[in-house]
């Protein structure tokens, strides 16, 4: 089912993006945990997908992983761009 691939596999929307707090999960359950990491390897964010959309720190423009794990352990990583 649609919700299975999701659960497994959730996608970040737009990317790229202005701001991490305009960044969308598609299939992130609400009690995932999401690690962005910026290109040096450092953790710019933790925490729940919710409270990224509050996220307001400033970061600068370049590529991050997202790293989304689910209560059950099913981890997923995306790369997103930041451009202003």
């Amino acid at each position: 089912s649609v919700n299975d691939i999701n659960a497994i596999n959730p996608r970040w929307y737009p990317n790229p993006s202005p701001y991490f707090s305009e960044l969308l999960c598609f299939g992130c359950n609400e009690e995932s945990t999401v690690t962005v990491i910026n290109s040096i390897g450092k953790i710019v964010f933790k925490g729940i997908p919710e409270s990224l959309r509050s996220h307001n720190g400033i970061v600068s423009n370049g590529l991050y992983w997202i790293i989304t794990e689910d209560p059950s352990g099913k981890v997923s990583r995306q790369i997103i761009e930041i451009i202003r």
